[in-house]
């Protein structure tokens, strides 16, 4: 069934989208030792796309409303794995600041799908479709998690990489999605 096949996409672009958009929280312990944060930059450089994540949500949602989810969707993701790839690449506190703001747009992703997936399906299905496109709210927990733990063990740059990827392939797949 085609609706069951975007809402699954959404889910996982969500999670791709919401990894990228905890990238530089759940690495905070890297940058403050590798950059040498005090505490202070270290709390700035946490809420910025988290601040920008909520704050964005207003215009991606107007930019849905006007051009369509998988545009929009397509573009942020594409907008989003620039900075996820030049994260790791960074050594300056001012660069990882404006690449957070960057990473910001990521938590916006759910202003962004919710109404995609909310087209395929009818009205009466459409809470439980955007409950379990929700769902994808878990890749901020899976990048605290995993990519924190990940990356003591492995390069820093392939946690990223991971992510850059999920973005790519995700991305392609929403530019030959459906036009819902």
């Amino acid at each position: 069934m085609e609706s069951n096949k975007q809402l699954t996409l959404g889910r996982i672009s969500l999670a791709v989208s919401f990894a990228a958009w905890g990238l530089i929280s759940a690495s905070a312990p890297h940058f403050r030792e590798v950059v040498q944060l005090t505490a202070t930059q270290t709390a700035l450089l946490v809420a910025v796309p988290v601040l920008l994540g909520s704050l964005a949500r207003i215009p991606m949602g107007v930019l849905t409303d006007l051009f369509g989810a998988p545009p929009v969707f397509t573009g942020l993701m594409i907008v989003t794995a620039v900075p996820v790839f030049l994260i790791p690449k960074v050594d300056r506190y001012g660069m990882l600041l404006a690449l957070g703001f960057w990473l910001g747009l990521a938590g916006a992703s759910f202003a962004v799908g919710a109404p995609f997936v909310m087209r395929w399906f009818p009205p009466e299905k459409q809470g439980a479709a955007v409950g379990i496109y929700g769902v994808g709210n878990m890749g901020l927990s899976g990048e605290g998690f995993a990519g924190a733990a990940l990356s003591r063990f492995i390069a820093y740059g392939s946690v990223a990489g991971g992510i850059i990827k999920g973005l790519g392939v995700d991305g392609g797949v929403r530019i030959k999605g459906a036009t819902a």
